[in-house]
């Protein structure tokens, strides 16, 4: 027998080394911010900024280089978003958002009400031509201006 299948009949396998590995703190720094990223990134939710946070681990004894700690965040927030999307494409679509209607025409003026949010409603309204642009009337006929 293996000695994988005689760890994996034993409930209660002793590993002091292990253990003791797991007591101590990182050697890397950078494994001490991931460790630390869900304080962090309740700092930085908060509204807190990367050299206040830094400024805080350097106080707590954990000297970090500034451009580390900002690529190690940066790291931290892609592999969340990764496996928020991981997340997201194994769960299946539970429920499907209903279209929204669009309104079809625009809503009649009451009272004080304001109307749409047009800007050029009062210029389309007096225009009266519905051709956009500038429209110079002009103050010859063309026979005059071109001749026959």
């Amino acid at each position: 027998m293996g000695i994988v299948a005689e760890l994996a009949g034993q409930g209660g396998v002793e590993t002091p080394n292990l253990e003791a590995l797991r007591a101590q703190s990182p050697r890397r720094k950078l494994t001490l911010v991931r460790l630390l990223w869900p304080k962090i990134r309740e700092c930085l939710d908060a509204g807190h900024t990367v050299r206040e946070i830094r400024e805080s681990l350097r106080k707590d004894g954990i000297e970090v280089n500034y451009k580390n700690l900002c690529a190690c965040i940066a790291e931290m927030r892609a592999r969340e978003k990764t496996d928020f999307a991981t997340a997201e494409a194994a769960a299946p679509a539970v429920r499907e958002k209903a279209p929204v209607p669009l309104p079809v025409g625009r809503p009649a003026s009451v009272g004080g009400e304001r109307r749409g949010s047009d800007p050029l409603e009062n210029v389309r309204r007096l225009s009266g031509n519905g051709r956009p642009g500038f429209q110079y009337p002009g103050t010859l006929s063309d026979e005059e201006l071109f001749g026959k």
